[in-house]
């Protein structure tokens, strides 16, 4: 997360035209880094349109659908 931080940041200060774009995928970030911390999936939260293009970009592993397995198979 930090690394995605200091990308986005950086990208503001350089570029000036996309600010609002970049200011929504920050606060969406922020959001999703919240989230983690309080142990809460990605794919459990509530999201836009946008949202949802940036969570996409950056593959997070728990915004995917969780599958559990068992093997009840005997020896």
């Amino acid at each position: 997360m930090e690394k995605i931080f200091d990308a986005i940041k950086a990208r503001m200060k350089r570029n000036t035209k996309d600010k609002k774009k970049d200011e929504e995928e920050l606060a969406c970030m922020e959001k999703i880094q919240t989230m983690l911390n309080e142990g809460v999936f990605v794919k459990d939260g509530v999201w836009t349109g946008k949202d949802i293009e940036v969570i996409n970009d950056k593959h997070f592993l728990t915004a995917k659908p969780v599958v559990f397995l068992v093997n009840i198979g005997g020896v």
